[in-house]
């Protein structure tokens, strides 16, 4: 039997264990907020004698598919990620992106584009981003066809690759009442799928929005919304929201709070490599939701394993 199909056992059970986990370890987070993640790269008290992984390791490879809440004119999240590992001394070669306007992960079965990155083959990591619209009006059946289409696929190259379900955020607006249910839905839709598979994960990305829209961390929601653009865009995500789901993915594959580069990639017109503090003005807040939320999507529960011969993540590189 797999390690998970034990949630589909005791669910609440497990429901009430998992609550208890994450405030706990919201508790201990809220301990370090004094010295916030930031720009002023102050230590953690983080062991690396913890590490049960190999120090000599190739590199990571880190394939994400999946639309505009991915890549657009509006977010790079795959190269803020790539950013966040370089600043952090992270083990990370390749960072490959297949993002195509409006594609579900059906259409990316049958984009060649998309299979030949796949069928490269030797992935760490494969992150699967369903088109949130489309979910929204009906569409979990094709969801969860998708998924299984791609564990199927990744398997034949990756043998050893953990894949993992980019949670997305409801297309709503976050104080309608069906933002709440959309989150709600998605969160067990998305567990229950990754459950199906022992490789699978989901990173949650959508819980960590709703964190921010909740007020964890002392994060004030703007008015206009700093972290999305407004219906008639599509809800996509603006400098802050791609900043804080760059950073809930870092925090979810290494188990690392890291330390923030003084300059990413941002649009403001163009791709622009600006100072953190200039456009994300609540970065500290955020920074913090996104390394909790990522770190309990994967780490907490279902950790992520040393790939075979293993791979190390190297110990907090902040210093004084």
């Amino acid at each position: 039997m797999k390690t998970k199909s034990l949630i589909l056992i005791f669910p609440l059970m497990l429901l009430l264990f998992s609550a208890c986990q994450k405030e706990e370890l919201k508790e201990v987070t809220n301990e370090i907020s004094n010295a916030p993640i930031g720009l002023e790269r102050t230590s953690e008290d983080l062991n690396p004698d913890n590490n049960p992984c190999d120090v000599d390791q190739l590199d990571l490879r880190i394939l994400f598919i999946g639309n505009s809440y991915t890549d657009n004119y509006t977010t790079d999240i795959p190269k803020m990620f790539k950013e966040l590992a370089d600043e952090n001394s992270q083990y990370v070669d390749v960072v490959s992106t297949s993002a195509i306007l409006g594609y579900t992960l059906q259409n990316h079965l049958s984009y060649s584009g998309t299979l030949n990155l796949v069928n490269q083959g030797n992935w760490d990591y494969v992150i699967l981003q369903e088109n949130s619209g489309a979910l929204a009006n009906g569409g979990t059946n094709a969801f969860t066809a998708g998924v299984a289409s791609f564990v199927s696929l990744i398997a034949n190259n990756s043998p050893n690759a953990k894949i993992i379900l980019y949670q997305m955020v409801p297309p709503v607006i976050h104080t309608s009442f069906n933002f709440a249910i959309l989150q709600n839905n998605w969160n067990n839709l998305f567990t229950n799928t990754a459950n199906n598979y022992s490789n699978v994960f989901v990173c949650n990305i959508g819980q960590a929005f709703k964190n921010a829209y909740d007020g964890d961390f002392s994060y004030s929601v703007t008015s206009p919304d700093e972290l999305r653009y407004g219906s008639q865009y599509g809800f996509h995500f603006d400098n802050p929201g791609g900043f804080l789901a760059a950073v809930t993915f870092y925090a979810a594959i290494f188990n690392n709070k890291p330390c923030l580069p003084t300059n990413m990639t941002f649009y403001t017109g163009g791709q622009t490599s600006l100072p953190i503090a200039n456009v994300v003005t609540q970065y500290h807040s955020l920074a913090q939701i996104g390394y909790v939320e990522g770190q309990y999507s994967i780490f907490r529960f279902t950790p992520i394993t040393c790939k075979t011969p293993g791979y190390k993540v190297r110990s907090y590189p902040c210093g004084p």
